[in-house]
């Protein structure tokens, strides 16, 4: 796995009366207030750490531009809680309790908003590092500001034209679907443990010399825009599915859950010197990805030229 990369989501407002998605983010309230001009007034106003302490976590916006329809810059985001010592690997010498529970790190990455006048969805490119990010926190103190308005920020995931097409064009040779959360009385009629103990899993299986055909249901359920944490299927809430596609000469397993190793990204390049990437080299990745994107995800209408 790349230790750097960027995810994109697609950005989109449910109104919380009636659970609908805004229809025109250049116009939210029917008073022409623009969404990405209430976002770019309110992130600016985040200059210093917002300590989120229901989740332990800080975030602050470093840096923020704006060129017409995109909205971009650094947040700082880390987490708090816990003290540690820290080891110099050339030197082996030990600093005792070098961080203590009231820190928090404050790595850099990189946000980037293309929003399409009058449209009712745009794009957000969120940096990543490892498994660290700031989706979380950043939807949260959006969230945080635009709930009293009603509504409420969906950054839903992307499958790529090119996932899609991998799975249109390779033999389907089995599905598994997995539950990690098990409800107690289920897990007691296999198991005398705790339920954490164990996983569930359902698996189709093609019988020899045959394929299976996703129905539209299930792909509606794997390809669908919105945000979701677990995918209803036969009556039942799982967390991951898993594909596992022929290709000719190998086989495959694609992965749609919480793992994220079904989603659209764009890894990048380790920076020799051991830090993050560099900010100018983030902005054009970043706007090289985005016009793939605009050309490549169905259901997005608006491509804007540079």
């Amino acid at each position: 796995m790349a230790q750097f990369r960027l995810i994109p989501y697609m950005v989109r407002l449910k109104k919380l009366d009636n659970n609908n998605h805004v229809d025109n983010l250049s116009n939210i309230d029917g008073s022409n207030t623009n969404f990405l001009d209430l976002l770019e007034s309110y992130l600016r106003e985040i200059d210093r750490a917002r300590v989120l302490r229901d989740r332990m976590k800080t975030i602050f916006i470093n840096r923020i531009e704006r060129n017409n329809n995109d909205l971009y810059g650094l947040a700082e985001g880390g987490e708090y809680g816990i003290s540690a010592s820290f080891t110099n690997v050339e030197t082996l010498e030990i600093t005792p309790q070098a961080r203590r529970p009231h820190h928090s790190e404050g790595y850099p990455f990189l946000f980037y908003i293309r929003i399409p006048e009058n449209t009712d969805k745009g794009f957000i490119i969120l940096q990543q590092y490892r498994t660290y990010g700031i989706k979380t926190n950043l939807q949260h103190i959006i969230n945080e500001r635009i709930r009293p308005l009603g509504l409420e920020l969906s950054l839903g995931h992307l499958i790529s034209r090119d996932l899609m097409d991998q799975i249109e064009n390779s033999s389907i040779m089995h599905l598994r679907m997995i539950r990690y959360d098990i409800p107690r009385d289920r897990a007691e009629r296999v198991h005398e443990g705790e339920p954490q103990e164990i996983i569930e899993e359902h698996v189709f299986r093609a019988k020899r010399n045959k394929e299976i055909a996703l129905t539209q249901r299930l792909r509606d359920v794997l390809f669908s825009e919105r945000e979701t944490r677990y995918y209803e299927v036969l009556g039942e809430r799982y967390d991951e599915i898993k594909i596992c596609i022929d290709r000719g000469r190998d086989t495959k397993t694609l992965t749609f859950g919480d793992s994220q190793k079904c989603l659209e990204s764009m890894p990048l390049n380790t920076p020799s010197d051991g830090g993050f990437p560099e900010y100018s080299l983030l902005l054009r990745e970043a706007r090289d990805y985005l016009r793939h994107l605009e050309l490549s995800f169905r259901g997005v209408e608006h491509v804007r030229p540079d």
